[in-house]
């Protein structure tokens, strides 16, 4: 049976989400230095031995996020925190994590760019009059803000945007995928991500087709074991071709 809708993750499936929201950080960071928000700057090459230890932190602290052992706001502020710590920084004020984190939001979109291929994918896939959707976590106001920048809209329709804020259910839960399935009456559809727990995973146990777009040529025993509907990709070009090879 060929799939009769195709619906995407958003950041590291359409854009490199880790690009821009380093860029980001850095510009943000910056920011502040000169601002004098943040004491002790003065360090040569201390932005780039800052946004390492940020990024190390996020995912230091993300279970504890996903988990709900910390909000969204607590998660923020402590990566923040704990990165200053780490580079022997120091905010001079508490409204350096807070502003830190309202500049990271306003900056992130501006960074945002289509991988290669991907807005001629989309235009093939709008040409035959596929549905096409989007499946995110996040909070609604930053993905739609990317979403504008990446002018998503030109090929998805406002209504088939799903945004885990929106929904009140988030991505690995199985529900997100009936409530689209539902919303859409899509009675074939094909998911594309690139994470495995997130996007793959949940999506193929909710009898979904899926596509993973990964850069890992490894696939662990634990994956292949799993009889589930999927399949790999490790570029646009080959995504385009495995999504042309499920819809015709």
């Amino acid at each position: 049976m060929k799939a009769n809708g195709i619906f995407f993750d958003l950041d590291n499936t359409l854009f490199n989400y880790d690009r821009a929201f380093g860029l980001a950080a850095v510009q943000s960071f910056s920011e502040l230095c000169e601002e004098q928000m943040i004491l002790g700057c003065a360090k040569e090459n201390m932005r780039r031995e800052w946004l390492k230890v940020f990024k190390t932190n996020c995912d230091r602290f993300w279970g504890d996020y996903e988990c709900g052992a910390l909000s969204r706001l607590a998660y923020q502020k402590k990566r923040f925190i704990a990165s200053l710590r780490s580079c022997g920084l120091e905010a001079e004020s508490n409204r350096a994590a807070l502003g830190f984190e309202e500049r990271l939001r306003e900056y992130i979109p501006s960074y945002c760019q289509l991988y290669a291929g991907v807005s001629e994918m989309l235009q093939d896939l709008f040409d035959r009059n596929m549905l096409i959707g989007i499946i995110t976590n996040g909070a609604e106001t930053v993905q739609r803000k990317k979403i504008e920048a990446l002018n998503l809209t030109k090929w998805i329709k406002p209504q088939h945007i799903f945004i885990s804020d929106e929904m009140e259910v988030q991505k690995p839960d199985p529900a997100i995928f009936f409530k689209v399935q539902e919303q859409t009456n899509c009675g074939l559809p094909l998911y594309v991500g690139d994470s495995w727990d997130q996007d793959i995973y949940p999506a193929a146990k909710s009898g979904w087709k899926a596509v993973w777009l990964t850069t890992s040529e490894s696939e662990s025993l634990k994956t292949r074991s799993r009889l589930l509907d999927y399949r790999r990709a490790f570029s646009i070009y080959q995504l385009n071709q495995l999504i042309i090879s499920y819809i015709e």
